[in-house]
């Protein structure tokens, strides 16, 4: 009786085995999507990348939950009020192979991508910016370095998270069909539920470009 609704996809960058540098990744991209990278590293290279230590966490993880907070805060219908301590677990948790990077601009900390070292992959996690940072689109300046970061390790793919679908795209990622399910044992929850799916809800739509010159690279 669980009601089930689309979700947005995850999206998933196959790491090819000829990649052994960012360079052979960029190599890889049409014309129009190599300008388009080198723009983005043009308009965000007064920020200097850093990775933020575990063992200096009081240090930067208030300001990162801060930025997380700021960023998630019109993508989401709730936020938890304890982002401080969800990063404090992972830290905790995961250890080594939580992975935190900052992007500091004049000394000030304006930015932050976390990502997960799984046997096969690296998976994006929490990213957050000033709204000055993301003008200077470091948002797309880290997902980049995230993509690096994985054809350095040999990694076989990096996921990089469910929003901005189209954006991610133009990076080379594909899709990976993801949905919600939702249970109640309140009869008259799911039957709200099964109207708004049949007549309220509606996917987003997006558009999946095609970066790469050789067209048709599946995961």
């Amino acid at each position: 009786n669980a009601i089930t609704l689309p979700a947005e996809p995850f999206m998933n960058l196959t790491i090819q085995p000829e990649w052994e540098s960012f360079n052979d990744y960029l190599s890889a991209m049409s014309s129009k999507y190599r300008v388009r990278t080198k723009k983005v590293l043009s308009n965000s290279e007064a920020y200097v990348k850093l990775e933020l230590l575990h063992n200096q966490a009081n240090e930067w993880i208030p300001q990162c939950a801060q930025m997380l907070g700021h960023t998630l805060k019109d993508k989401t219908l709730a936020i938890s009020p304890r982002l401080s301590n969800m990063l404090h677990t992972f830290v905790r948790a995961l250890k080594s192979q939580f992975k935190v990077w900052g992007y500091y601009k004049d000394g000030a900390l304006c930015g932050f991508i976390s990502a997960i070292e799984s046997e096969h992959g690296l998976n994006a996690m929490h990213l957050g910016l000033t709204d000055r940072a993301a003008e200077d689109q470091l948002y797309q300046r880290m997902m980049y370095d995230v993509i690096e970061y994985g054809i350095l390790q040999k990694d076989e793919f990096v996921c990089l998270g469910r929003t901005a679908t189209e954006i991610k795209s133009t990076l080379g990622a594909t899709p990976l069909s993801n949905s919600m399910v939702i249970y109640s044992k309140k009869r008259v929850i799911l039957w709200i539920l099964k109207v708004y799916k049949k007549w309220f809800f509606k996917e987003k739509e997006y558009i999946i470009r095609q970066p790469f010159r050789q067209a048709g690279r599946t995961l």
